[in-house]
């Protein structure tokens, strides 16, 4: 786990958004309690909130495919790239795959600025080249999943950007079909919500009358049970049921 001090961010959605991925995950915080805990004393405007929001949320969940992504542009290993750069590049490749509404231009000059705010020119470059990078890969579809046959749990969890330990846990109950059903109608719901892990907390409990669901704290939850609906409900009301053994020790998305 990393120590270093983390920056001055400015008190701006990107930059609330950098400071807590961090939070998250590098110190063990969990999501919702410190995004709530900034927002009620910050000055941001609502626009800034609900992106701020979408941001920590986003790249929390998404981070294990985030860093697939950006190792494949980066030359040294992602643990070598100051903290406070790769949560930059976190968010910001979060924008660039998942939040087309905003210009990739946009996207990259944002995350430009913050890096000069927080370290240095040097640093300001660096978030460019890698970022940029990254779009010219992704137009040239030099970016290739895991073999879907294979290794079904690793492509499922970087196209789906969901845990792989979680999907590999889906797997055994409910198959390679019944998985992908699952995870393609989190993430549908995440377009409607943006908000995936809330998301996947509905889709668990609604997905099959019966079926086992395993939410990012990893309990074992059928529907109709008192644990689900309690489920069901903290997602409809938007929280992230998460936990530090296995949402951190584990790693938040692709890894564990």
């Amino acid at each position: 786990m990393r120590k270093e001090q983390k920056a001055n961010y400015p008190e701006s959605a990107r930059g609330a958004a950098a400071l807590l991925v961090r939070m998250v995950l590098e110190d063990g915080a969990y999501t919702n309690i410190a995004l709530n805990q900034y927002l009620r004393g910050s000055r941001l405007s609502d626009l800034d909130r609900r992106l701020a929001t979408e941001l920590v949320y986003g790249t929390v969940k998404a981070s294990g495919t985030l860093d697939w992504y950006l190792a494949q542009c980066v030359s040294r290993p992602l643990d070598k790239v100051a903290g406070d750069i790769l949560a930059i590049l976190r968010i910001s490749t979060y924008q660039l795959l998942y939040m087309t509404r905003i210009p990739a231009s946009a996207a990259v000059n944002e995350a430009v600025k913050l890096a000069r705010s927080v370290s240095h020119e040097g640093s300001a470059k660096f978030v460019n080249g890698v970022l940029r990078g990254l779009l010219r890969k992704q137009e040239a579809g030099a970016f290739v999943l895991p073999d879907a046959e294979k290794k079904d749990a690793d492509y499922l969890s970087l196209k789906y950007y969901h845990p792989r330990w979680l999907v590999k846990r889906w797997l055994g109950p409910w198959g390679r079909g019944g998985t992908e059903r699952l995870l393609a109608f989190a993430c549908f719901r995440m377009e409607s919500l943006r908000n995936c892990g809330r998301a996947s907390a509905v889709a668990a409990y609604t997905f099959g009358g019966t079926a086992a669901a395993f939410l990012y704290s990893g309990r074992k939850l059928h529907a109709g049970s008192a644990g689900a609906g309690t489920a069901a409900r903290n997602a409809r009301a938007g929280y992230v049921q998460r936990s530090r053994r296995q949402g951190n020790a584990r790693g938040t998305a692709y890894a564990g």
